[in-house]
């Protein structure tokens, strides 16, 4: 969580008008939108539980799911949505874009789950994103079929304690909310025994104190423009949640169909490719997929690692090739014939080393669905990078670029995007071992694959699907008490 700063804003659109829009405004008044951006839910839990953002940005169409059928994709994301709730309670909150109708059991499911920020209008004026500066709100969600939900229950109960606070200028709507948030905390048994001592002035002027709290929080947070006011309020614009149909969507994501290539160098010797390489099939293999890794060079590294797993001082020379965690790895042959290597698995990767250096078949690397390039960040070490693309005619936009061994820091990746003019540069985080790599490491893979990951066997079982309707159930149940023991 980003504590006492700005709130941070984990984006998962999956479409780059609306994430981009969103992006700027959300920026415009003060929030901290992560650079990292969710393009599929298969990846949404794990870098939650990464990043713990404050508020989760969901698209219901756009952002891609392995599953076609709708009630499957809406159990999908309430499963989702309940293990946050697990994981964090209440701490990251929920903000869910659809166009949907407003009886809609689904929306009245994610209102269950305490997710009280819909959009559901196909247009809305963007300035309605400034309800994220205040706490969530019930009265955000009144309008849904919320099924069983008590949703006016809980709006009475709000304007009955507003109507028992005595009239006092600094007690506004916000006083109200901050007093239903308490409530619902889980100290709201140890208020209520002391509320007969409690007088109707104290709790009124509490309330009023809260209040003034949250404001002076908010105003702190939100840059001032040359009135005075947040800068957000110049924007006016509407934006379209509906922006493409499905088919179109669909269209703009290519189908990745045979054996992926993932063509792995280094501008110089010794940086880290042979490390980079396993850690990507490591990850593949990891996901389910068929995976090899082929050694393009002299180093005789593949020879070293099968010795070293096989507990033996001496080369195995007579194996060509041997299998690690779901790896098969090639050792460098005169007669490799990776023709006939590339059918048998959905991922290849191409351990080149040096490309200068390399053993043979350089122009494998060029024509590789993913042209990957370990480098350094030092700046003294730029040339490098200049020097290996002019030596093998290559332009900066055919490649990634890897930074390996990465700490926490990103100062000197960020100036190397700078000096390069050139957003494809990504770093590797530092592993004791690349065939355990870390959920950081994972989504560095994923930035460099891109689009060519393809849809493994599904991950989000039926059993899976069961087990959420149970809990779903449940999770109604017991807010259902919850109400009927306050009201």
């Amino acid at each position: 969580m980003s504590g006492t700063g700005s709130k941070s804003v984990l984006l998962a659109v999956g479409e780059p008008n609306i994430s981009n829009t969103i992006r700027k405004y959300m920026s415009s008044i003060g929030f901290d939108v992560l650079d990292d951006e969710v393009l599929h839910r298969k990846y949404l839990n794990e870098t939650v539980e990464l990043k713990e953002p404050e508020i989760v940005f969901i698209h219901d169409i756009y952002l891609p799911s392995e599953w076609t059928e709708s009630k499957d994709r809406d159990q999908e994301m309430l499963q989702m949505i309940e293990q946050w709730r697990m994981l964090f309670d209440q701490s990251v909150r929920v903000v869910y874009l659809c166009v949907r109708d407003r009886t809609d059991p689904f929306l009245g499911d994610l209102v269950a789950r305490n997710v009280l920020d819909i959009f559901h209008e196909q247009t809305i004026e963007i300035v309605t994103f400034k309800q994220l500066l205040e706490p969530p709100r019930f009265s955000n969600v009144k309008k849904f079929g919320t099924g069983n939900l008590q949703i006016e229950a809980m709006l009475q109960e709000e304007e009955q304690e507003l109507k028992e606070l005595p009239v006092n200028e600094n007690v506004t709507t916000e006083a109200v909310d901050e007093l239903h948030s308490r409530e619902k905390a889980p100290k709201r048994k140890e208020a209520e025994k002391n509320e007969n001592t409690t007088t109707v002035k104290d709790r009124a002027q509490q309330a009023s104190q809260s209040v003034k709290q949250i404001v002076t929080s908010i105003k702190a947070k939100m840059p001032k423009g040359a009135e005075g006011e947040a800068d957000g309020d110049d924007f006016k614009e509407f934006l379209d949640l509906m922006p493409l149909s499905i088919s179109e969507v669909s269209a703009l994501r290519p189908t990745v169909i045979g054996t992926v290539l993932v063509a792995v160098t280094s501008v110089a010797p010794h940086l880290g490719s042979t490390y980079t390489s396993l850690a990507i099939a490591s990850y593949l293999a990891k996901m389910g997929y068929s995976v090899a890794v082929i050694e393009l060079n002299y180093s005789e590294d593949f020879d070293r690692i099968h010795a070293l797993y096989e507990g033996e001082k001496q080369f195995l020379k007579k194996d060509d090739s041997f299998a690690i965690y779901g790896v098969t790895h090639y050792k460098y042959r005169e007669d490799l014939n990776l023709n006939e290597l590339y059918p048998a698995y959905e991922y290849v990767l191409l351990d080149f080393g040096d490309l200068e250096e390399a053993a043979a078949f350089t122009e494998e690397f060029k024509r590789a669905h993913v042209s990957c390039v370990v480098c350094s960040a030092d700046e003294w070490k730029i040339d490098w990078i200049h020097d290996f693309l002019t030596f093998n005619q290559l332009e900066i936009q055919e490649c990634v670029f890897v930074v390996p061994n990465c700490g926490a820091d990103t100062e000197k990746l960020d100036d190397l995007k700078g000096r390069l003019d050139y957003s494809g540069i990504y770093k590797m985080p530092t592993l004791d071992n690349p065939y355990e790599i870390s959920k950081e490491a994972e989504i560095t893979v994923r930035d460099i694959l891109d689009d060519y990951i393809k849809i493994s066997s599904s991950s989000f079982s039926k059993k899976a699907l069961i087990t959420t309707s149970a809990v779903s159930i449940l999770i109604t149940t017991l807010m259902f008490t919850i109400i009927k023991l306050f009201s």
